[in-house]
């Protein structure tokens, strides 16, 4: 699905932000589960001066830790709208719980740019292949597609994992046996801005904390990423 502009006169990053927006209000219905159904981010095109935001829906019960999933077994839409100031969810079509779908309609941000970057709204504690563990989640691009840094440099995210304890206090940040940072590309085409599987291994021990796991990113000039 292409993107197309939403409304007359709309500045360039707004598709940007309302698709961003939905896959985040996804991730908070749980609907971004690694380990179970997963909205695949599809496109965002323009209804009657709002925005339609498409999925294809995965089950991911039987692929945890492999870092893929079988193929969609259904599609998903949200409809996106401007009230106040703020982006908010109309509408939502597709294979989820009534739990999901409150969540999902009681969802706000206001609706400002946002810097480029890479996000991980929802992350799970998973095993990996090989018996491994990790925090596993589809990564979010928020910035324009294609990017264009501001430097004369390309740049690319570097991520890691951040394990909080229930105070609050980080007490562990970084990719144990996959380097300091697992590196991801600004996507090349609409499609890509979110989706898929990444992964980042944690200790064992670290990841049995209570407390919050993420995965969190920043942007880096390329070749800082390079041995």
């Amino acid at each position: 699905m292409g993107v197309q502009s939403a409304r007359p006169g709309m500045e360039a990053w707004e598709n940007d932000r309302a698709a961003s927006f939905a896959v985040r209000a996804a991730g908070d219905a749980g609907l971004l589960d690694p380990t179970g159904h997963l909205y695949d981010y599809q496109g965002i095109e323009h209804a009657e001066g709002n925005w339609i935001v498409t999925f294809e829906v995965w089950d991911c019960s039987e692929s945890v830790g492999l870092g893929r999933c079988g193929d969609a077994f259904s599609e998903a839409t949200l409809g996106v709208t401007i009230e106040d100031g703020r982006l908010s969810v109309s509408d939502a079509a597709g294979p989820m719980d009534e739990n999901s779908r409150e969540r999902l309609l009681r969802y706000g941000e206001p609706f400002e740019p946002e810097a480029p970057g890479f996000q991980f709204p929802y992350v799970e504690v998973t095993q990996f292949k090989g018996g491994s563990t990790g925090l596993q989640g589809s990564m979010l691009w928020t910035g324009p597609i294609p990017y264009t840094p501001n430097s004369q440099s390309e740049e690319m995210g570097r991520c890691q994992a951040e394990i909080r304890n229930q105070f609050g206090e980080v007490v562990y940040s970084g990719s144990a046996g996959g380097g300091e940072f697992v590196p991801l590309t600004p996507p090349a085409t609409e499609e890509l801005r979110s989706g898929g599987l990444s992964g980042v291994p944690v200790p064992a021990a670290m990841a049995e904390i209570s407390g919050r796991v993420k995965i969190v990113c920043e942007l880096a000039p390329k070749e800082s990423l390079e041995p």
